[in-house]
């Protein structure tokens, strides 16, 4: 049969086909960061966050660095606070997740004091409490923090990990270092101006002199794309549950999502817009909970309908209910699928929660302030906060990707890798 002849694709095939290029991005992306160094990139996260709140413990720091000037917003400092404590349980965890093994003294002391450290930021976090803030105890108990993360990471027993993971590291990292050495050179050599195409250099001057303020503008987006994405990802993960249960339901339901899944952004934006108001938030979380609602709809009805005809017969053969049969069998044949969906979500919400600033927002916004500065051809500025929307969503990738690692660690991905 030629490609002119071949039969048109079923709404049911295409969904598997979009659920599959998903595991191809997701596949790639998580190469690029590395499932195998994930520990060393949770380890370095953790000793950037110890440094970026000690600006916080501190009042001086606090009001007069820019550190400090960046992490004002109390939300920030608590969801800062939040990933801190989930990045030590994942340094404690180390590679030993799902494993009965025995951890050494070290281990278990540098534990507990990452453990205290994170609950001294977070009575003043999260209570406002003063502990001798203003003596020299954030300093030392920093410096025990930060050498409890290095006592869980212990890289000097990883160079193996590190070899193994070169190979997929490094032609990326030449690859991204090569693109801006000729790009810094192209615009010497032609003498482009700036408002044309600014050179690496200045933008990097500029999100160095600027970040405090490109923080709080990021952080306000981030926001928005936080909570569409949970609204989005859950609403999805529920309805998938049911449609995996009633095939009817999936039936009904399933035209529609696909049809709001072909929906462009900027045709919904106007309209929640008019709904909600331009400069409430919930216009732009109503963006990110339909962009993320259809990757984790499809994905858990995919993994819950994947369990294999034996397995099922097998539970059913020793007289197991279907609610034992949900919890034990398609449930982890799910988990894959699901935390697929969640990943992909994660740069789809920051898309979502960027372009529907376009359409209008609060000054504060990152999106509104990407529009107007290439308005005013501000484009140095423009990169800069291009620069913090990607740091942005490779962080929370990141992070769900070590809960991936955390929920799921007998999966075969990460025993492979890990043994």
């Amino acid at each position: 049969m030629t490609a002119e002849q071949s039969l048109p694709l079923t709404p049911a095939q295409e969904s598997d086909l979009d659920a599959a290029s998903d595991e191809v991005y997701v596949e790639a992306a998580d190469d690029l960061i590395g499932k195998t160094t994930g520990l060393d990139l949770a380890a370095l996260l953790t000793l950037a966050l110890i440094a970026a709140l000690f600006n916080v413990l501190s009042p001086a720091l606090r009001a007069d660095s820019p550190l400090g000037q960046a992490f004002t917003s109390d939300s920030l400092r608590r969801v800062v606070t939040l990933i801190l404590g989930f990045l030590a349980l994942t340094l404690f965890v180390g590679e030993n997740a799902g494993r009965t093994t025995q951890r050494s003294p070290l281990r278990l002391i540098a534990g507990a004091v990452l453990a205290i450290y994170t609950l001294y930021v977070a009575s003043y976090v999260f209570l406002g409490l003063e502990i001798a803030t203003d003596t020299i105890l954030p300093t030392l108990i920093e410096i025990a923090a930060l050498l409890s993360v290095i006592v869980l990471w212990q890289p000097w027993r990883r160079l193996s990990v590190y070899q193994k993971a070169a190979p997929n590291l490094l032609p990326a990292l030449l690859t991204f270092i090569s693109v801006l050495a000729i790009w810094e050179f192209l615009i010497r050599l032609f003498n482009v101006q700036q408002f044309l195409l600014p050179a690496p250099s200045v933008i990097i001057t500029t999100f160095l002199a600027g970040y405090p303020r490109l923080v709080s503008q990021g952080w306000f987006t981030f926001q928005n794309a936080l909570w569409g994405f949970g609204i989005g990802c859950g609403a999805g993960i529920l309805f998938g549950l049911i449609s995996a249960r009633f095939n009817n339901f999936s039936k009904a339901i399933l035209p529609y999502a696909i049809a709001a899944n072909s929906i462009p952004i900027i045709a919904f934006a106007p309209i929640t817009n008019a709904w909600f108001g331009i400069t409430h938030p919930e216009s732009k979380i109503t963006i990110v909970a339909i962009l993320t609602f259809f990757p984790a709809m499809i994905n858990t009805v995919r993994g819950l309908t994947s369990a294999e005809p034996t397995a099922l017969e097998l539970m059913r053969s020793l007289a197991a209910t279907e609610l034992d049969i949900f919890r034990k069998v398609r449930i982890p044949v799910a988990l894959p699928y699901i935390f697929n969906a969640l990943k992909v979500a994660t740069t789809l919400s920051m898309i979502g929660a960027i372009v529907a600033e376009y359409f209008g927002g609060p000054l504060s916004g990152l999106g509104v302030q990407i529009s107007s500065s290439a308005a005013l051809i501000r484009f140095p500025l423009v990169w800069s906060q291009i620069i913090m929307a990607s740091l942005l969503g490779i962080i929370f990738y990141f992070v769900v990707s070590l809960a991936e690692r955390l929920v799921m660690p007998w999966h075969v991905s990460f025993r492979a890798k890990s043994d």
